[in-house]
């Protein structure tokens, strides 16, 4: 009996050790501390980088903006100074003020970051498949050692760690690109008085889509083909009834060719311009 309790006692020891020096001693907790620290530096690297888009970012639209506003100033000076200017002039820098007001808006706005998951999958897979082959090595070792209780309970909790190793690092692996939502510097071209309406199709079958404007101040309308390189030419203006609003391209007569319709306010009449 004595050799009993004796044993029973060393037994109990041991017991003691296994517990108390469980949580700090674990395989698992260490590979878990290796893999917090890995991932923290991870999300710093992709933050910094992000940070750094958004300043580039911003002080090139900063310059963007301080240049054109310089040229912007020095036209406005000099056609105020040499009063060698139209109302299209003014027209023209009023929209420019406008754009000026659009853009200054979208500057403050802020920036969209989206992060791509797809970006770096060689990085996300080694480093996944690295944690899970440990995390599954400790849990071998662990249930050898324990009775069938602590068995179940490490390989919950394997699973569980493993789920958010996953999750973790597809985040952290994420890299970072930024949006652009402005247009070009408007391009002017001159039609008649009081441009009314407008309306963009192909009217010489090139297949590139024209402009016809309806000018209610000249009563004439505006047809500024396609270059083909991203410009109009000068337009060809067509005299048409008084107070032309509104403008429409069909095919009235069956030729095939696209014929322009436009009615007149002022004159309370429809012109029709057949294509020759």
């Amino acid at each position: 009996m004595e050799e009993l309790v004796e044993e029973r006692n060393e037994l109990q020891e041991k017991i003691n050790k296994t517990t108390q020096g469980n949580s700090l001693c674990n395989p698992l907790t260490e590979e878990i501390n290796a893999w917090e620290k890995i991932t923290v530096e991870k999300v710093q690297q992709t933050a910094e980088h992000a940070r750094q888009q958004v300043n580039e970012l911003m002080n090139s639209k900063s310059r963007k903006i301080t240049n054109e506003f310089r040229g912007f100033s020095e036209e406005l000076s000099h056609l105020k100074e040499t009063k060698d200017y139209v109302e299209h002039d003014l027209t023209r820098l009023k929209q420019k003020i406008d754009q000026f007001n659009v853009e200054l808006t979208h500057f403050s706005q802020a920036t969209i970051i989206e992060f791509n998951k797809e970006e770096r999958p060689t990085t996300t897979s080694t480093t996944t498949s690295s944690s899970t082959s440990t995390l599954t090595s400790s849990t071998s070792s662990t249930t050898t050692s324990t009775t069938s209780s602590s068995t179940s309970s490490t390989s919950s909790t394997s699973s569980s760690t493993s789920s958010t190793s996953s999750t973790t690092t597809s985040t952290t692996s994420a890299t970072t690109t930024v949006g652009c939502s402005t247009f070009l510097n408007q391009t002017t071209y001159p039609v008649g008085s009081s441009p009314y309406s407008v309306v963009v199709v192909d009217v010489n079958s090139d297949n590139k889509p024209d402009i016809i404007v309806a000018n209610d101040g000249s009563d004439t309308v505006s047809v500024l083909l396609n270059a083909g390189n991203g410009t109009f030419k000068a337009p060809t203006n067509y005299t048409v009834g008084g107070g032309p609003q509104a403008v429409a391209v069909v095919d009235v007569n069956s030729d095939n060719k696209p014929d322009i319709i436009v009615a007149n306010k002022n004159s309370n009449t429809v012109s029709v311009l057949f294509h020759c």
